[in-house]
């Protein structure tokens, strides 16, 4: 199963992605960047296309927050992403509704 994974590189910015072994991906930036922190890892709902969540988060949630390993304990932080990932499946079903009218 595949989950989604916020993280902050050695630089300072977010990566995203949607993978099956986060820790894999952390390893990965950390020879990247020489650092990396998960801030948020959650699942992902399989009825969501993943790139137009990826790119809703990445547009509409990461840039209202700075870039740091404390936003593992951010609460608005995590609500933010929380909103937007159950958001999705609303959106969709509501769009599905409308093309059937």
């Amino acid at each position: 199963m595949k989950v989604l994974v916020i993280l902050v590189d050695g630089f300072g910015a977010f990566r995203c992605g949607h993978v099956r072994n986060p820790s894999a991906l952390r390893r990965a930036v950390f020879l990247e960047t020489g650092e990396a922190q998960i801030v948020y890892l959650g699942a992902a709902m399989s009825t969501v296309p993943t790139a137009e969540l990826l790119t809703r988060l990445k547009t509409r949630v990461l840039p209202r927050f700075a870039a740091g390993p404390s936003l593992r304990d951010d609460a608005w932080f995590q609500l933010r992403v929380e909103i937007e990932r159950l958001r999705m499946p609303i959106i969709m079903a509501i769009k599905k509704r409308l093309r059937a009218i």
